[in-house]
């Protein structure tokens, strides 16, 4: 029997794995799209839809790509398929990636008070960047992270605000009020998340104010943390705001989770639905500092301010009492 010599034997063998590899492809694919498409179906309802926020999106270009190549299907299949991958992995990823810009709406929107939250990096982009921008928006309640030193608030910042404010300082987190403060706590003070509450007296009535400082890394599992922030705020019976850097985006299925019962201002309130607030140089990437009330309150306008002075930017919220 003659030899088939090594190309003779290594054709069958290369057909062998070409087939394989159309198979697996076109399996994948298939996969990809069936988790894509439950993805939007069932966002925010369990945790396996929402841990890699922007990674099933963009692993369906590329399998797509490659099914178009090898797929084991006719080339009309094969694009079908492709086209299909793209678009339900498309609007996956714009779910949760912000647009690369801000929109501030004016300053005269009517409404009773204004909540500026802001994560200002313990001034290391320099104090002289914050002060001035904090200074100008004239928040009536400030709900610093990372702006204190050893439990004080940095006197270069209370000097620029003036008398005219109340400050309550927790550690890694303070409170600045135009509204006297009737009594304030730090009711969550452990590795992963700090929690300081505030009770102010308005005008119309008490009032409660949180102000969050949540540490956990991207991608893991943070389930503990949220998992006390909603044991503080659950039981909350004045009308109350919870701010800060939760450091999770919109769709984190336990920050949800721990925040039922209460309304995301930004979402409620601004024209621009999905905006960073966070950056890692010099791309805005996720918006990961977030505003929530409870019935006591209407968000009316939102804004992500485009100060430069850290690597969040500050959101800024105006509410009106509902009553």
């Amino acid at each position: 029997m003659p030899d088939p010599g090594p190309e003779g034997g290594s054709e069958p063998a290369r057909r062998i794995w070409l087939t394989r590899l159309r198979r697996f492809c076109t399996a994948t694919s298939i996969a990809v799209l069936i988790s894509l498409a439950l993805r939007l179906l069932v966002r925010d309802r369990f945790p396996v839809f929402n841990l890699n926020f922007y990674i099933p999106p963009l692993v369906s270009i590329p399998i797509g790509l490659l099914c178009l190549t090898v797929g084991k299907s006719s080339m009309r299949s094969r694009a079908v398929l492709f086209v299909l991958l793209l678009g339900v992995g498309v609007p996956n990823f714009l779910l949760d990636q912000p647009r690369l810009f801000s929109r501030l709406a004016g300053k005269d929107d009517p409404a009773d008070f204004l909540v500026l939250s802001y994560n200002v990096k313990s001034y290391s982009f320099g104090a002289n960047k914050v002060i001035p921008f904090i200074v100008d928006a004239q928040p009536d309640i400030l709900c610093l992270v990372e702006g204190t030193f050893r439990g004080r608030a940095p006197d270069h910042l209370k000097k620029a605000l003036g008398n005219k404010y109340h400050w309550a300082v927790g550690y890694t987190i303070s409170i600045a009020s135009r509204f006297p403060i009737v009594e304030s706590r730090q009711v969550v003070e452990v590795r992963d998340i700090k929690i300081l509450r505030v009770v102010l007296r308005t005008p119309r009535g008490l009032i409660a104010v949180y102000d969050v400082d949540a540490k956990t890394p991207p991608f893991r599992n943070d389930r503990i943390a949220f998992d006390k922030l909603y044991a503080a705020i659950a039981d909350e019976e004045l009308p109350a705001i919870v701010a800060g850097d939760f450091n999770v985006p919109r769709g984190s299925y336990h920050l949800n989770r721990a925040t039922t019962g209460w309304s995301d201002s930004f979402a409620e309130a601004s024209t621009d639905r999905y905006l960073a607030t966070w950056r890692h140089q010099p791309f805005p990437l996720w918006q990961i500092d977030h505003q929530f009330h409870n019935d006591g309150f209407r968000a009316v306008a939102a804004d992500i301010g485009t100060s430069n002075a850290s690597d969040h930017f500050p959101l800024l919220v105006r509410y009106d009492f509902r009553n």
